[in-house]
């Protein structure tokens, strides 16, 4: 900036700005009170005379209660607490020119019922004063006193012969005996919500802030609490209390989450019916307590008012009544509007002066009280609405809508600051001209007015428009009682904290921490991401550091952080250089973003090749929201469901979160960032990554992935660190979808956005790698290689395919569901059914996975299952080539829902691997051993005379000799029968019988030790082998070869035992010697084909 401009320069004193700011009372400071009066205007109007009011203009509404025609009005304005009612009443006090009106402006003073009494009374005229008197006069007794004596007669006024006509609830109020349980002393000890009503009523220590004072369901809750002190209830107490406790568990949650009293009432409906029926029986009986309390009976007050009306009556005069609030009147209220909406004109006896009242109330107190005060609400005159309702809860204020406006409102107070006390009463008592502005002598205007801005010629330093308006509309309070967004808000929010401490700007300490008031959130004080980046890299000091911080999140927009005009129109994120010179700060615009983007860091290693390529090309797949979503965007015509973008406002609530996070608060709506991170992740590389597509789906789900520290989590989740990278790439993303980066900070944001892209393909790496380990050589698993090669080999001695036959037809195979063996594995060697065995629970498991891990993808997604597709073909022919498994982890797989079936394969692919080996020579011995002894029985005849030989020698034995070897023929008969089930003997040819003797004829010349070219061929040729068949008929004909040899032992040991034995019959031992020569004739033919 060219211009000069001093440094650390406070135009203006603390003390006048407590003067101005701090003024309550009207009288004697009506100077300051309309050096920073601006006109109220823009309300609504409604009531039963509105038309009488030509405009929502405050000078209107003089113009139409000053005529000296009008006998009555009853004026109403409503607003929230400190959006300028009380200023408009004072007003009109000010700008009240009728010298025959007696004038009466009652303020909130310190907000209780007994000093605005008080003060009523003093203001009234001399010879009227003693009508007032002894009301309003404060209690000796203390606070708790008083609340048991309000409470007391509270309870009083719950029996239902207390009024002479029965109010609300009151045969309900007496069925329950109510009076007993708010009159017990257990309630009168514990229960604070009388107290808490007469805290309210008696000003709250000039906190009140027009609080109304009612019973809530909160207070009902607490007292249902209370049972456990309560000895000896009755039954009916016992009954109602038990009653309360069940309802209050529907309103303990709604006090936790700090829901206020009134939505509570709202929010529960119907629900809580005992509760609410209590509640709206001590609110219509607490006015009746408190008059008791205050020793006014039902009328009095409203007796008194007509005395005075009557003296002013008889001295011709009108009287004003312009009281600031209603709520000041509590416990009194009704019979205070009754005074107000009783006309002079409708009096017979015409004894009552006329009566001008100007009542200001909040929306709260009109829609809970003056509404359901008889015909009140029709009998008002005049209904002045200060702001239209903005959200469920409050109304704004209407003279304060826009920045304009609000920069005005401002403006006023700069001036009456900087002028001083003095030189304003001078003002106010001479002229009538404008406010003095001291900017018009300043030898400074120029270059401030230049860099700070200006409202019709007043400065506005040390503020800016846009400074005042973003702290003003920023204002929340932290409990949620009221809205700041008022004439209040503004004084106390904006202006009072740096025009109270101009000590802050001259020690060079501005802004300073005071000007961060608890009604200005956490989030409007942070910057983003890229802005604490740009701080931390530009500035060592800590103090510098907040300066800098307050500066460009209250004085610019944070978001825009770049350098834009030059020479006196330069400016950084929207603040002039002028700005930072005047403060004394450092000049940011000559910082380059491009090179703060933090450091990657130590723990990720550097992508390379595609991965590295597709994270600079990340960004070509996000939208931004002018990015339309369909074919209307690219014609130019307009979609009917096409939706709008995210408002700035919404954008902004979504990146102050990302903020506070950064802060270490926690994150604010964890759904949407998550929903944001899901998506992003799922368009990650995944092919490239090396990560198969099932792998994506099954590890990377809309419920696993989850932000750390925004929920439980356990070893299903991905949860990504919260970590600098994270919380810059979701902020950087965010403005990028949402079109709110541009100039020099959009390469910025891209840069942040691939470095999490880059961050995500290493930690989506290492999750995979915690659920499918490394090899003991620290290599990779390939979990498609075992599956497929566990299922290949399952494939092979089912006997559904070999190892010789081509790849395509093994993969297709194995791919399939099995159908039953056709291998006979459990008359193989041991470890042949073995391993089928060990490998049967889930291998349908393991083969859907291998499907899902191969298969091609539905829709548009661009990933594609080839590399997993190569490693089964890698395995596949690995396996045919070696009959040998690749490695599988010797770390256990933890067993969960996720990884169920991977482990399952690591333990297959370990059991075969373990029994796989040799298994083809085993089977060859096994073979070749069955070969040459079946050889042996057969004698070289077939199986079928070889069966029918052995069958005519165990016949003929059997025949002579039944009782020989009978459980040797008895299973030679069961064996035969086997052989003639399993088709051996068939009449004509037998196909079984054939195979088995082919086998024979082809095995006869191999040699006892295997010689194949290949392994592979070896165990093709096992796998060919009549494996069953031949073990079948081995098995028989051992049996046969078992009985010929019982036969023959028979017979010998029982020639022998007739040697020596002696008989007297002749033809007895002829016979015998005849049959045994037969006999071993028999057995020696069956044995052998020639003699031997």
């Amino acid at each position: 900036m060219t211009a000069s401009y001093p440094i650390h320069f406070a135009c203006w004193s603390g003390d006048d700005a407590r003067h101005v700011l701090a003024t309550e009372a009207l009288e004697g400071h009506e100077a300051q009170f309309m050096a920073t009066h601006l006109p109220i205007t823009g309300f609504d109007i409604k009531g039963s005379h509105a038309t009488e009011i030509g405009e929502p203009h405050e000078d209107a509404l003089l113009a139409s209660l000053i005529r000296p025609n009008l006998r009555h009005a009853f004026c109403v304005v409503e607003g929230e607490a400190g959006s300028g009612k009380s200023h408009l009443i004072r007003w009109l006090r000010v700008k009240w020119s009728s010298e025959s009106d007696l004038v009466l402006l009652v303020q909130r003073a310190d907000g209780s019922l007994e000093g605005t009494l008080r003060q009523l009374r003093n203001k009234l005229p001399p010879a009227y004063q003693d009508l007032l008197q002894g009301i309003g006069q404060r209690q000796e007794a203390t606070l708790i006193g008083r609340s048991r004596f309000f409470q007391a007669s509270l309870a009083q006024t719950l029996r239902p012969d207390f009024f002479e006509s029965p109010i609300l609830h009151s045969e309900w109020s007496g069925e329950w005996r109510l009076d007993e349980l708010i009159n017990h002393n257990a309630v009168l000890e514990h229960w604070r919500a009388p107290r808490r009503i007469l805290e309210i009523l008696s000003g709250a220590e000039g906190r009140r802030n027009s609080a109304l004072a009612d019973f809530n369901l909160y207070d009902v809750a607490e007292l249902s609490a209370l049972q456990t002190y309560i000895e000896n209830p009755s039954t009916k107490m016992l009954r109602f209390l038990r009653l309360l406790k069940k309802e209050a568990d529907e309103i303990y949650p709604l006090q936790k989450e700090k829901v206020a009293p009134g939505d509570a009432w709202q929010r529960l409906e119907d629900r809580v019916p005992q509760s609410k029926k209590l509640v709206e029986a001590l609110n219509a009986r607490m006015n009746t307590a408190v008059q008791n309390l205050l020793g006014i009976s039902s009328h009095e007050l409203r007796e008194l008012f007509f005395k005075l009306r009557a003296g002013l009556k008889r001295e011709g005069r009108r009287l004003v009544l312009l009281l600031e609030d209603i709520t000041t009147f509590q416990g009194i209220d009704n019979q205070l509007i009754d005074v107000l909406v009783t006309q002079s004109t409708t009096r017979a006896e015409d004894d009552l002066c006329d009566l001008i009242s100007v009542v200001g109330i909040t929306p709260d107190y009109y829609h809970q009280h003056l509404r359901t005060y008889a015909n009140y609400v029709e009998r008002i005159t005049y209904h002045l609405v200060l702001g239209a309702q903005v959200d469920e809860h409050f109304q704004d204020v209407a003279f304060l809508r826009d920045e304009g406006s609000q920069v005005a409102f401002a403006a006023r107070y700069l001036a009456a600051v900087r002028t001083g006390t003095d030189t304003l009463a001078s003002w106010y008592s001479s002229t009538d001209g404008p406010l003095p502005n001291k900017c018009v002598h300043c030898r400074f205007q120029e270059p401030c007015h230049l860099a700070f801005g200006e409202s019709e010629g007043i400065g506005l330093y040390p503020f800016t428009s846009g400074a005042i308006s973003r702290m003003f509309l920023s204002l929340e309070d932290p409990a949620g009682a009221n809205t700041w967004k008022t004439p209040r808000g503004m004084i106390q929010g904006v202006l009072s904290p740096t025009l109270l401490h101009p000590e802050t700007i001259q020690t060079g300490q501005y802004p300073s921490a005071q000007i961060e008031v608890a009604y200005l959130p956490d989030s409007v004080r942070r910057l983003t991401g890229l802005g604490e980046t740009l701080l931390r890299n530009s500035v060592d000091d800590e103090n510098m550091h907040a300066r800098l911080r307050r500066l460009i999140a209250l004085w610019g927009d944070k978001q825009k952080l770049e350098t834009t005009g030059s020479g006196t129109s330069e400016a950084f994120a929207g603040i002039s250089r002028g700005v930072f010179e005047a403060f004394g700060v450092p000049w940011l615009g000559e910082a380059n973003l491009q090179t703060q983007t933090p450091n990657e860091g130590a723990g990720t290693p550097p992508e390379q090749g595609p991965v590295q390529e597709a994270s600079a090309n990340v960004l070509t797949d996000i939208p931004s929201k002018n990015q339309a979503a369909g074919p209307a965007a690219s014609t130019g015509k307009s979609s009917k469901t096409s939706t709008a973008g995210p408002s700035s406002t919404q954008v902004q609530k979504r990146l102050d979160q990302i903020a506070a996070w950064r802060d270490g608060k926690k994150l604010e709506d964890p759904t949407f960032w998550q929903k944001q991170l899901v998506e992003f992740i799922f368009k990650l590389p995944w092919t490239q990554l090396g990560i198969a597509v099932a792998w994506k789906n099954r590890f990377f789900t809309e419920n696993s992935i989850r932000i750390e520290g925004t929920g439980k989590s356990d070893t299903r989740h991905f949860v990504v660190p919260a970590e600098d990278w994270l919380k810059g790439g979701l902020d950087s993303l965010l403005s990028l979808k949402t079109d709110t980066a541009g100039g020099s900070l959009l390469e910025v944001h891209r840069r942040l956005v691939a470095r999490m892209h880059r961050k995500l393909c290493h930690a989506v790496r290492e999750h995979i790698a915690k659920k499918i380990p490394l090899l003991e050589d620290g290599t990779p698993w390939s979990v498609v290689g075992a599956a497929t090669q566990v299922l290949a080999v399952r494939a092979w001695l089912r006997g559904a395919s070999s190892p010789l036959r081509t790849t395509a037809s093994n993969w297709s195979e194995l791919l399939s569901d099995e159908l039953d063996a056709t291998s006979s594995p459990e008359q193989r060697v041991p470890s042949w059914d073995e391993l089928l065995s060990k490998t049967r629970g889930s291998h349908d498991k393991v083969r859907e996975m291998l499907r899902q891990l191969v298969q091609l993808p539905q829709g548009n997604s661009p990933e594609f299952g080839t590399t997993a597709v190569g490693d089964a073909a890698s395995a596949l022919l690995s396996l045919q080539s070696t009959f040998q498994l690749c490695p599988s982890p010797t770390k256990e797989i933890a067993v969960t829902e996720q990884t169920a079936d991977i482990a399952k394969t690591s333990q297959y692919a370990t059991e075969t691997r373990d029994r796989i080996g040799g298994l083809p020579e085993r089977e060859y011995e096994r073979l070749h051993e069955h070969a040459c002894e079946l050889e042996a029985m057969l004698r070289e005849f077939s199986i079928r005379e070889h069966v029918k030989r052995v069958d005519q020698v165990v016949r003929g034995v059997t025949t002579h000799l039944p009782q020989a070897a009978p459980l040797q023929v008895e299973n030679w008969q069961k064996a035969q029968r086997k052989l003639e089930g399993r088709g051996f003997l068939d009449p004509g040819v037998s196909a079984i019988a054939d195979e088995v003797e082919a086998f024979l004829n082809g095995a006869r010349d191999l040699p006892a030790a295997p010689n194949f070219p290949s392994i592979a061929a070896m165990f093709d040729w096992v796998l060919s082998a009549p494996a069953g068949p031949l073990t079948n008929v081995c098995e028989s004909l051992r049996i046969g070869e078992a009985t010929i040899k019982g036969l023959y032992d028979y017979v010998n040991n029982f020639l022998t035992s007739q040697k020596g034995s002696q008989s007297n019959r002749l033809s007895e031992i002829q016979a015998l010697g005849e049959k045994t020569t037969t006999i071993c004739a028999q057995i020696a033919a069956g044995l052998e084909k020639t003699n031997g």
